[in-house]
């Protein structure tokens, strides 16, 4: 898509939701400006980072984690955010120092004030999921960065697809919603991870979302999600009825702390945006989401719709990723 940035950007919105009132491990950033915008979940990682932190108010790494790098992101992106970048090695070099620098100030910190220690658990780990897009050459660009099971989406009108591929030994989106495989990949202070990421040109509009697995972890299938985000937004009025609708769902459905962040291009108004979506809508409740609510214990036939469906909700996995 061609255009000024601000003319392509249509609509963003965040919705976040604690377990535990002053514990979630959840954090965000999300903010946008003339030329670029960005997007960013993270999720603190509660096993790996149980350690406590007396110096921190009690709170473990997961907790510090997240808000640590949502610190960066935010530094990074007051600072640099309006960059007309080189190329890609110049963009992941920007990022993974800011996110370094923080890790410094607050991993040495932290360490001083260590209330338990295992040897089971890392410094300050969390998974991170961002997506930041500017004009490059009159051209919308897309940078997608992660590291972790938090997930970036695109949607348009051939449907929702992935452009992370989670970081855990199964490489499924179905089967790692059952397998609960353990992390293979996250953030730490220790330095020791790989931050993936690629490029996309967007060609035509479409809505890019960000979401931890609390959002759709606790779903039968990748098909549930896309459909509940479609439902949601065919039957609001308005920008803020699709909001309040999936936080609203979100809330029955999770077991975790949950945060999702969208914001889409090219759509000039929400009746736009809501009506280039109520075919897909309509198509996914016909052709997966109504087979699977008559017979939701049968797992061959989710699977069957699965391998049907991810023909296209993969279709930007196979597109190569760097990691630094």
């Amino acid at each position: 898509m061609n255009g000024k940035f601000s003319e392509l950007l249509s609509l963003g919105f965040l919705i976040s939701q604690e377990m535990v009132k002053n514990h979630g491990e959840d954090n965000y950033y999300c903010k946008y400006s003339e030329d670029s915008a960005v997007i960013c979940v993270l999720d603190g990682c509660g096993g790996l980072g149980s350690r406590t932190y007396e110096g921190c108010g009690g709170q473990t790494g997961a907790y510090l984690a997240s808000r640590t790098v949502s610190g960066a992101i935010h530094d990074w992106y007051q600072d640099m955010g309006r960059t007309k970048w080189k190329d890609e090695r110049e963009f992941m070099e920007s990022l993974i120092t800011y996110i370094q620098k923080a890790y410094s100030v607050v991993g040495d910190y932290a360490k001083s004030s260590i209330k338990i220690s295992g040897s089971m658990v890392r410094d300050l780990p969390t998974t991170i999921a961002l997506a930041y897009a500017w004009m490059k050459d009159n051209e919308l660009v897309l940078h997608v960065v992660w590291a972790g099971d938090s997930r970036i989406y695109l949607m348009d009108e051939d449907g929702m697809c992935q452009l992370t591929r989670d970081d855990v030994k199964s490489q499924d989106a179905l089967s790692n919603l059952y397998d609960d495989g353990a992390l293979t990949n996250v953030l730490s202070s220790d330095g020791n991870y790989k931050l993936h990421h690629k490029v996309i040109s967007i060609k035509k509009p479409c809505v890019i979302i960000g979401a931890t697995d609390g959002c759709f972890g606790y779903l039968p299938s990748p098909m549930n999600f896309e459909y509940e985000v479609l439902r949601n937004l065919t039957d609001a009025k308005n920008i803020y009825g699709f909001r309040d609708g999936l936080k609203s769902f979100f809330k029955e459905v999770a077991g975790d702390d949950f945060t999702f962040a969208c914001m889409g291009f090219g759509y000039e108004k929400f009746s736009e945006l809501k009506g280039s979506f109520e075919k897909r809508r309509n198509f996914v409740e016909k052709e997966y989401i109504s087979k699977i609510e008559s017979d939701p214990d049968n797992d061959e036939l989710i699977e069957k719709l699965w391998q049907e469906y991810r023909k296209l909700y993969e279709r930007y996995l196979s597109k190569n990723t760097e990691g630094r």
